[in-house]
């Protein structure tokens, strides 16, 4: 007996899915209006190092273009005279899964080594003399943590920073009833359903030759077939 097997493929966009629909994310004191003063370490924040820098302080002087920071911004200011390796960095809990990215406003000046901003195990260079806004994105299991901050790796000279947030994408989820199905020449029509949530873009689903489906929420014709968006997020029972 010849048989023709289906094959369905959920594609989505990863670019759209990470841009859209974030959320914030609670963190502490994440544009240092808490705290005052010089060689205090910023409320909800920690080094690394048990030694620290030259200078640790909050500071309202204005720095980068423009500027990029303003005067009348309260931020916070690491210093380094000579080779100093730490993070400066907070942890939060009980997390959602999904993709967390951090970002935060810096200007560096004299600055050697590299300093970064970091999420989990990902780091973006930090590199602007003239102030930027640099971010870094990593995924979290389900009530998981994550530590965040600004990693220093034997770095001299001043970054100034400020405006830390995290933001929240729920991971897409894509739950089919089947993965695979087989047709003997004289098969009857099959059922199946594909479940999605936290999609930003619709479903597209590709069948071998020989093989038409139908749905509610189904257009297209064959091999190519699709669901919109809007009706992307739930449950689809389609035939073929």
């Amino acid at each position: 007996m010849n048989t023709k097997q289906i094959i369905l493929c959920a594609l989505f966009v990863l670019l759209t899915i990470f841009q859209t629909h974030a959320t914030a994310v609670t963190i502490t004191n994440g544009d240092f209006a808490t705290g005052t003063g010089t060689s205090v370490v910023a409320t909800g924040w920690s080094f690394s190092n048990a030694t620290k820098p030259a200078t640790y302080k909050y500071s309202t002087v204005a720095k980068g273009t423009g500027p990029y920071i303003a005067g009348t911004q309260q931020h916070y200011q690491i210093y380094s005279g000579s080779a100093y390796t730490s993070t400066f960095n907070q942890t939060i809990t009980n997390l959602a899964a999904g993709n967390y990215t951090v970002s935060v406003k810096a200007v560096l000046a004299g600055a050697g080594g590299t300093f970064s901003v970091y999420a989990g195990t990902t780091k973006t260079t930090i590199s602007s003399t003239t102030g930027a806004t640099y971010s870094a994105t990593t995924t979290v299991a389900a009530n998981g943590s994550l530590t965040f901050g600004i990693d220093m790796a034997t770095i001299t000279g001043t970054i100034d920073f400020d405006d830390f947030t995290v933001d929240y994408t729920p991971s897409p989820v894509i739950v089919k009833s089947i993965s695979t199905n087989t047709f003997g020449s004289y098969e009857p029509l099959k059922t199946f359903t594909i479940t999605g949530s936290n999609l930003t873009a619709g479903l597209s689903i590709t069948t071998p030759t020989g093989i038409t489906l139908s749905g509610a929420n189904v257009t297209g014709t064959a091999p190519n077939y699709s669901i919109a968006l809007a009706n992307a997020n739930a449950t689809n029972t389609i035939t073929a």
